[in-house]
């Protein structure tokens, strides 16, 4: 199912292929819930994102570290969280955010 998610989102069937990916991230496949979490940004369903994207950043994801960034940076105009959360751990810190 992750495999045809990936080839709905090539396919720029983004919505599709969050259909897929939402219940493997409700189960904890954690591939699907940085996807799941980076729509969800997306469109602005940040309450709904951030928990999705807090338990793997706490584990050193930089995408789910980048993610929360941006939640911080345009839900709550908090720029030094922000950059906290761009920044990460210096080694592990996203490519964007650099």
């Amino acid at each position: 199912m992750f495999a045809s998610a990936l080839e709905l989102i090539q396919s720029g069937q983004v919505d599709a292929a969050f259909s897929l990916l939402k219940p493997l991230a409700d189960v904890g496949i954690s591939e699907a819930a940085v996807l799941v979490g980076a729509y969800l940004v997306g469109n602005g369903d940040y309450e709904a994102a951030e928990p999705l994207l807090r338990g793997l950043a706490a584990q050193g994801d930089p995408e789910c570290m980048y993610q929360l960034g941006s939640i911080s940076r345009k839900r709550d105009k908090d720029e030094a969280v922000a950059r906290r959360w761009f920044l990460g751990e210096a080694s592990q810190a996203h490519a964007r955010s650099r």
